[in-house]
């Protein structure tokens, strides 16, 4: 971003140098500084697209889809929920620097519609499938993990675990890129072209993997996967378990009551949950835990298909 803005103010002062010269025709020197000007502003064109998104889903999208001509920024730490980060003052600066900001819809990251962000580089990108906004069942006020307390309420935002809305929300992305920069379309589509056949290749794995568990109830340990559930039919009902933290009195006997009215076999976990916890579940009520990443934040290893594709065949596993 330093380097955008030193390339714009170097192409300036040579515009500016370029328009005194041109009463001066012959000076030595003039035809060469009139060169220069043009190959800056050159440069500060072929810069990369600055992109900033608010979470890891958005942010692969956009590195899958723009290469080498876009510069991807997700600043969330690695520890937190995207979806209830707090931006600092200096962060939403850098937000409002960007070229494009990648949004996901559905209320996900509340702080963007407080915050003093440029309409012009906003992208929503689940407009156009705004239809396919679920409701949430309830709304539940908890606190776990660095972003403190919060609520999981009005409409489910996990989009991006129907791949089938995934595919609209990078064929979002791919429409921005071609704005900001149309002479890169061919290359914007063909990378877009790509990603969506992975992405519909997923759809059928998880498809195929789900078929086995229909009518059968399963539970969430959180409500991330509403999404999901939808697309491949699933009962589905939702707990609030941490992966990292013993349950309360209360979350145990919101699991009993549930399973006393449907008794479920497995539970999605966002990521594995304490060994104690696992045994519990299995050896008290016959759960079978596992994890199906929501891959919502940046992950250590892998990138964002590598681990859907895992969640496939975790659950797959499952199944068989």
């Amino acid at each position: 971003m330093h380097r955008r803005s030193l390339l714009i103010g170097s192409a300036l002062i040579l515009t500016l140098q370029g328009c005194a010269g041109d009463g001066n025709e012959g000076v030595p020197g003039a035809d060469r500084s009139s060169e220069s000007a043009v190959e800056t502003r050159s440069a500060v064109s072929e810069a990369p697209i600055l992109v900033y998104t608010v979470n890891y889903p958005l942010a692969w999208f956009a590195e899958q889809i723009g290469g080498a001509e876009v510069h991807v920024e997700l600043p969330v730490p690695g520890d937190e929920d995207p979806a209830y980060w707090n931006p600092t003052p200096e962060q939403i600066s850098e937000f409002q620097g960007a070229d494009l900001i990648l949004l996901n819809g559905a209320g996900y990251a509340g702080w963007t519609d407080r915050a003093s962000l440029p309409p012009s580089k906003l992208i929503n990108t689940t407009r156009a499938v705004s239809e396919s906004y679920i409701r949430a069942e309830e709304t539940v006020t908890h606190a776990h993990g660095p972003e403190g307390e919060h609520e999981h309420g009005t409409l489910a935002f996990t989009t991006w675990l129907d791949p089938t809305l995934a595919v609209a929300q990078a064929s979002e992305v791919r429409d921005a890129l071609v704005r900001a920069r149309p002479a890169a379309s061919a290359r914007f589509d063909s990378a877009f072209a790509e990603l969506e056949g992975d992405l519909v290749e997923l759809d059928a794995r998880l498809s195929e993997a789900a078929e086995s568990l229909a009518g059968t109830p399963i539970l969430g340990s959180h409500p991330v996967y509403q999404y999901l559930a939808a697309r491949y039919d699933l009962d589905l009902r939702s707990v609030h378990f941490e992966p990292d933290e013993l349950p309360g009195a209360a979350a145990w006997s919101e699991l009993k009551r549930l399973q006393e009215e449907r008794p479920a076999t497995l539970m999605l976990w966002e990521a594995e949950p304490m060994p104690e916890v696992r045994r519990q579940l299995e050896s008290e009520y016959g759960i079978r835990s596992i994890v199906f990443s929501p891959c919502a934040n940046a992950p250590n290893v892998d990138d964002y298909m590598s681990i859907m594709r895992q969640n496939a065949q975790r659950l797959s596993a499952m199944t068989e």
